[in-house]
C-alpha cells in the first residue's frame, strides 16, 4: 500500500512536489469573454456552471514565478520557470539568485530530474512516482490543470453541491483523491481548493489576484499551497507569477550534462 499523499516519513523529491503544485497552480483559469465584473449580482447556477466547465483550450503556455518554500526542515526562495506543449511535455526550471539549481521533464510516461547543485540526476516513470508516494496524478490529469482546466472536473464522483449569495462549492471524489473547490458566484473564479487522499494528507490552495493574460485569459497572479499530515501544516509553497504568455511556441530542451552521475 502507498504511502499518504504527503508523508515526511516517505521524503519525496521536493521538485517532484513542485511539478504538482504548478500543475494544481492553473486551475483556474478562465477565458474572459465567460467572466462577468466581479461587482456584478450572483450568477444563477446554470451560468455559473457554464463557466466552471468550459475549459479553455491553447497549445503552449509559459511563465515564471518567485517561489518561496517553507518546510520544518529548510526554507527556500528562489524563481521558477514553467514551459508546456500540450500533450506532449512540460518543463520546469528552479533558479536560485542567477543559478539554476534543478531542471525537471515531465512527458506522458516519465519524469527526469537533474540536479546542477551536486551534479546527479534522476530518470522515474510516473508509475513508479504513483506507487512510490501514493500519488493518482496522471500526466493528463496534470496538463489539464496546465491547460487551465479543472482536473475533469465532469468525472467528479460522490458530488455535493452548496451555494449561498457570495460563494458556490462543489465537492467529489476522483483517483482516490477528495476534491473541493470554492467559487466566486458573481465571477465564477476560482478562490480555493481542497485535496485529500484516504489516508492522512492534504493540499489547501487559495488564489488571488487575477489578471487577464493576452486579453483573453484570466489566471490568479498570487497563489499559495500549504501541505497538511494528520491535520498538522508539514510544509508551504507560496507562488507569484509574471511574464505569462500563451501559444507561443518554444522549444522544450532538456540534456543531462556530461559527467552527472544517475541516482536510481
Amino acid at each position: 500500500m502507498p504511502d499518504s499523499l504527503i508523508s515526511k516519513n516517505s521524503n519525496p523529491n521536493y521538485f517532484i512536489w513542485v511539478i504538482i503544485i504548478a500543475s494544481l497552480s492553473f486551475a483556474s483559469c478562465k477565458t474572459k469573454k465567460l467572466i462577468p465584473p466581479s461587482d456584478t449580482e450572483p450568477l444563477s447556477l446554470d451560468s455559473l456552471k457554464s463557466i466552471i466547465y468550459s475549459y479553455p483550450d491553447y497549445q503552449w503556455y509559459e511563465a515564471q514565478a518567485k517561489l518561496k518554500a517553507v518546510s520544518p526542515e529548510d526554507q527556500f526562495k528562489g524563481k521558477m520557470r514553467i514551459r508546456i506543449r500540450r500533450d506532449s511535455a512540460m518543463l520546469i526550471a528552479v533558479r536560485k539568485l542567477s543559478q539554476e539549481g534543478a531542471r525537471v521533464l515531465l512527458t506522458t510516461d516519465s519524469i527526469h530530474l537533474i540536479n546542477r547543485l551536486d551534479h546527479t540526476y534522476q530518470i522515474k516513470s510516473l508509475d513508479h512516482i504513483k506507487r512510490q508516494y501514493g500519488l493518482p496524478f496522471s500526466y493528463v490529469y496534470i496538463e489539464s490543470l496546465l491547460r487551465g482546466s479543472y482536473p475533469n472536473i465532469d468525472q467528479l464522483q460522490n458530488i455535493e453541491e452548496s451555494t449561498d449569495a457570495y460563494q458556490y462549492k462543489l465537492s467529489g471524489t476522483m483517483d482516490d483523491l477528495w476534491h473541493h473547490y470554492t467559487f466566486d458566484r458573481r465571477s465564477g473564479r476560482l478562490i480555493s481548493a481542497h485535496l485529500s487522499d484516504r489516508f492522512s494528507g492534504s493540499i489547501k490552495i487559495s488564489y488571488n489576484d487575477y489578471k487577464m493574460i493576452d486579453n483573453m485569459y484570466s489566471l490568479p497572479a498570487q497563489r499559495y499551497f500549504e501541505i497538511y499530515e494528520n491535520d498538522i501544516l508539514v510544509s508551504s509553497l507560496s507562488l507569484e507569477y509574471y511574464d505569462e504568455k500563451i501559444n507561443e511556441s518554444k522549444p522544450i530542451t532538456f540534456k543531462i550534462p556530461s559527467g552527472y552521475t544517475k541516482i536510481e
